[in-house]
């Protein structure tokens, strides 16, 4: 029978020698430490390519005359309940929303952490699941300003519907711009954090004084901070 052939094609184990181009597109990814911090990868284990069905990791949308050129601008999108995070490996910042500039070939790697979610802005005619334990790959050269909303087309929980970002394509000037802001305002963020807890203390040491009334104890403090 049809069906059964595909069943046992989709559950044969590929041998161990065989490249994971998955596994290969994750680690590449969180190379980025702004990755690595939003990406739980270390509990989904990175599935291989599914035999007969094509890479786990597909190029969807990229430019025929840039093929197997790197963009030019590259975006680590993660999905996760109920939120999409924008990480830009160039620069190590984190944004619930995404900028992008004219004219530039754009390749997203993407995932999720937790459930399955679905990259989709419409006026992009793009939609890509993004499936915990796979990497997958998005490529496309954005030719109109203004502002796009990004929405889960994947029913993932309660709040799916609550789910969305925003993509906003610019001239290169105000990305540029934007980018720039965006790095002030995380050395910002940094010098709060170092005045704050001036002795660089640990986590649990800088909370300790604040939490031993509340009955929290040490250990817990370490589980949330891992």
């Amino acid at each position: 029978m049809r069906g059964s052939a595909m069943a046992a094609t989709l559950s044969d184990t590929p041998p161990s020698t065989e490249r994971n181009l998955n596994q290969e597109k994750s680690d590449e990814a969180m190379q980025d430490p702004a990755t690595a911090a939003v990406r739980n990868a270390d509990q989904i284990p990175q599935l291989r390519n599914a035999p007969g069905v094509g890479s786990v990791a597909p190029t969807i949308g990229g430019t025929p005359d840039k093929a197997g050129k790197p963009a030019q601008l590259q975006v680590n999108v993660t999905g996760l309940q109920y939120a999409w995070i924008f990480t830009y490996p160039e620069t190590g910042i984190t944004t619930g929303e995404m900028h992008v500039p004219i004219g530039r070939e754009v390749e997203i790697n993407m995932t999720a952490n937790d459930v399955i979610h679905a990259f989709w802005v419409p006026e992009f005619r793009l939609k890509q699941d993004a499936i915990p334990g796979r990497q997958s790959e998005i490529r496309f050269t954005p030719k109109k300003a203004g502002d796009y909303v990004l929405i889960c087309a994947e029913l993932c929980g309660p709040y799916h519907g609550a789910m969305r970002a925003t993509v906003v394509v610019e001239p290169e000037e105000a990305f540029e711009k934007w980018m720039q802001e965006q790095l002030v305002a995380s050395r910002e963020t940094l010098n709060q954090a170092v005045a704050v807890n001036p002795a660089n203390l640990s986590p649990n040491e800088f909370l300790a004084p604040y939490t031993k009334d509340m009955g929290i104890k040490p250990e817990i403090l370490h589980q949330v901070h891992h």
